[in-house]
């Protein structure tokens, strides 16, 4: 017994190698650690190692007794493991001799050991040579399905023409599509998948009580559960809404994914795994104030989000303003009249990721109506065309990584119409 369970062992340190140097897993540290904590801790049968709590203290760093429910970081990461896992033994084809299952609810990783048995040697026999026997007019019977399989085989091949006709006119559309299809190819291009990350509109208005801001690494640590002394301030961070701009924006995400939906994964910004921002695409919809990992692309950017948490104001820097353009663009006075046109600003910036990887697309306004005016741009075909007109880009090029800042005259949550402000380009 003890051979077997020495052999299951090495069979799983083999196969744990081999999944963690696949591209599912390569670029992840968190995942890595994670995933290499879990089998060595079921490989040894150490389920008190395996409660949430402890892998959040032992894997993440996370302070003795954190409250789990609060922070649930170690779910989200299972979660990520469950999904890379699948990915992994779906596109694999080493034919593994193990292969690893992490069930929904459990941290308990299941070892399936694989038996395949090589396929037998061939039997060579000597063979008779038997004389072909004279021709035998099948019955009428038989011919009639042959007849009626060869109409069936002239029909499909005419249905294989048209369609083939069809696929051929809507390759050519495509391509005659205006340039937004270059901006969305990219976006949901690579075999990891694409990530829309969504804001935290928690985190604004805890921002807003607390009277400070909350740094990236805070935020990345849950630390900020530790910044106020007020209850009430710790129950509003375990709360998750988001605004309806970035449901706007996810919606028209989808209806751009098309097929290619179902490889667009959700995320709220608290759940997100920064390790992400360096080998997948991903959508960052929100300014850095509620969605904070749009910070880290800021350093490589011409415009910059700020905030004046005492006076109340937001505003999009320009660090570097040319002739005719503003050092910055901030929201005008709120209107009292609810019928009256009120304008707002928005961000849209195409830009590489962390690790040159993939592409990271952000989409981001100065309160609720920038973003539907950002996100309305970065997805209507007619009103892309202004990016690409100022970009130079041919439909049969290549759109190049840029930011842009724009203007929108608002009638209520409607977009009235649009203005492009500033814009880089690389």
């Amino acid at each position: 017994m003890e051979t077997v369970g020495q052999e299951l062992r090495g069979l799983v340190m083999d196969e744990l190698e081999r999944v963690l140097a696949s591209e599912y897993f390569r670029n992840s540290k968190q995942a890595e650690r994670l995933l290499r904590y879990l089998v060595a801790n079921s490989l040894e049968e150490h389920d008190d190692q395996l409660r949430e709590r402890v892998i959040g203290e032992k894997v993440f760093g996370r302070q003795p007794k954190y409250d789990s429910n609060a922070d649930s970081i170690v779910r989200v990461w299972a979660n990520h493991l469950r999904k890379r896992l699948a990915q992994y033994y779906q596109a694999d084809g080493t034919n593994p001799s193990v292969r690893f299952t992490l069930r929904p609810g459990s941290y308990r990783v299941e070892f399936e050991q694989l038996v395949r048995e090589a396929p037998p040697a061939p039997v060579i026999e000597p063979v008779e040579v038997i004389p072909p026997a004279p021709p035998i007019r099948p019955p009428f019977s038989v011919l009639g399905v042959v007849s009626g399989l060869a109409a069936l085989l002239a029909i499909a091949c005419v249905w294989l023409v048209v369609q083939n006709v069809q696929l051929r006119s809507q390759s050519r559309q495509l391509k005659a599509q205006p340039p937004l299809s270059l901006l969305w190819s990219r976006m949901f291009g690579g075999i990891m998948g694409t990530e829309l990350v969504m804001a935290d509109s928690n985190l604004s208005l805890f921002q807003d009580l607390l009277h400070k801001p909350v740094s990236l690494q805070d935020y990345a640590r849950h630390n900020y559960l530790l910044m106020g002394t007020d209850p009430a301030l710790s129950l509003l961070m375990t709360r998750r809404y988001t605004s309806t701009a970035d449901v706007d924006v996810l919606r028209r995400t989808l209806l751009l994914a098309g097929p290619d939906s179902s490889r667009l994964e959700v995320m709220f910004a608290r759940d997100y795994p920064p390790d992400d921002l360096k080998n997948r695409n991903v959508i960052l919809v929100g300014s850095k104030r509620a969605n904070p990992w749009v910070e880290p692309f800021e350093a490589q950017m011409n415009f910059r989000f700020d905030y004046n948490i005492s006076g109340g104001v937001g505003v999009i820097v320009n660090t570097r303003p040319k002739a005719a353009e503003e050092a910055g663009y901030s929201m005008p006075r709120p209107v009292t009249n609810s019928g009256e046109t009120n304008e707002s600003y928005g961000l849209v910036a195409f830009q590489p990721n962390l690790a040159h990887t993939g592409n990271v697309l952000i989409i981001a306004g100065l309160g609720m109506q920038g973003t539907l005016a950002a996100g309305e741009l970065a997805t209507s075909q007619d009103l892309f065309k202004q990016v690409a007109d100022l970009l130079g880009t041919r439909t049969d090029g290549e759109l190049p990584y840029f930011e842009l800042v724009l203007k929108a005259e608002m009638m209520g949550s409607t977009v009235h119409g649009f203005k492009i402000m500033a814009w880089r380009s690389s």
